[in-house]
């Protein structure tokens, strides 16, 4: 099987606040023209991750259409109905280095559940960060294909195989997206 991993950018993941609904990020309709939470998002210590934000109150997309290639891409690939996907959110307001550690326990957890040959990881903006310091500072990696960074919401942007020692670096117009995307 191949895996794909996607990391999303700073602000992209969802903030919960003493592991209560709603979240207190994304903000809320009624948190326009002023946040309300804004003294329970400086504080970390009593908030915990959700999921990768796809939309804002339900309107205003983020990562929704990401997403939804993303597992039409992994079914396609693994000739299943629901190939391996996992969205990689993280606490975008604390250290890097311990996110990177938080993502990593959940990419190398995905890839021992799963059975994987093959994991490629699919970042946006600030998840490309992190994504460099997981292939730079990891030795443990066996299994992982290549990595993808996206630009906005869409999938464009380079393609590079970390099959070491050799780097390869791909570009993908945006006529080859639409056509990868009118195939899956």
């Amino acid at each position: 099987m191949k895996g794909i991993v996607f990391v999303p950018g700073i602000s992209g993941s969802e903030i919960i606040f003493r592991n209560e609904a709603p979240p207190i990020w994304p903000p809320k309709w009624n948190d326009f023209p002023t946040y309300q939470e804004m003294d329970e998002l400086c504080d970390p210590t009593e908030d915990t991750v959700g999921n990768v934000i796809d939309t804002v109150a339900g309107l205003y997309p983020v990562y929704q259409t990401t997403e939804n290639d993303l597992q039409n891409i992994s079914a396609t690939i693994n000739g299943v109905a629901n190939g391996p996907y996992l969205p990689a959110p993280y606490d975008w307001r604390i250290d890097l280095l311990t996110v990177v550690d938080d993502v990593a326990n959940k990419i190398e957890a995905f890839a021992n559940s799963s059975g994987m040959t093959d994991i490629t990881i699919v970042s946006h903006s600030m998840g490309d960060s992190l994504r460099g310091f997981y292939l730079n500072g990891n030795t443990r990696i066996t299994r992982l294909h290549g990595w993808r960074k996206s630009d906005g919401r869409y999938l464009s942007a380079r393609l590079i195989s970390a099959r070491r020692p050799l780097w390869r670096e791909y570009w993908v117009s945006n006529g080859q997206r639409r056509s990868l995307r009118r195939q899956t």
